[in-house]
């Protein structure tokens, strides 16, 4: 029954941004060719557009896991941070992270069961 509760709070969570956005039309950022434009806008607007949702949260919402398997809000964010990093040093500047960058965000974009809690948490 709980796996079916968290599924359907989920789906409740995000229907209203899905129904939201669903209309949104893609545009391409100026100064940029137009596909690179609208992959810069599209990652403008998903930032402006989690912001948006999470920016009211305090720490323990954040931090919150449904379950022991479940990742929390804050280590979603940290992972999609962790994965735009690393795909922009890896495409734009030809590199692998730094030691200092995969200390700092690698564990970020290895979401699982066993490395989602940060901290003791």
């Amino acid at each position: 029954m709980k796996p079916l509760k968290t599924r359907i709070s989920l789906l409740l969570l995000l229907l209203p941004m899905v129904l939201l956005n669903a209309q949104g039309e893609l545009k391409s950022v100026e100064g940029y060719s137009p596909n690179i434009g609208s992959m810069v806008y599209m990652l403008e607007d998903l930032k402006d557009r989690i912001t948006e949702q999470v920016k009211d949260l305090d720490q323990t919402q954040t931090d919150f896991r449904y379950d022991a398997q479940a990742n929390s809000i804050g280590a979603l964010i940290m992972h999609l941070i962790s994965t735009e990093s690393y795909y922009q040093v890896a495409t734009l500047e030809g590199r692998e992270w730094t030691e200092a960058e995969l200390a700092s965000l690698g564990i970020a974009g290895e979401l699982n069961a066993i490395n989602c809690v940060w901290n003791g948490k």
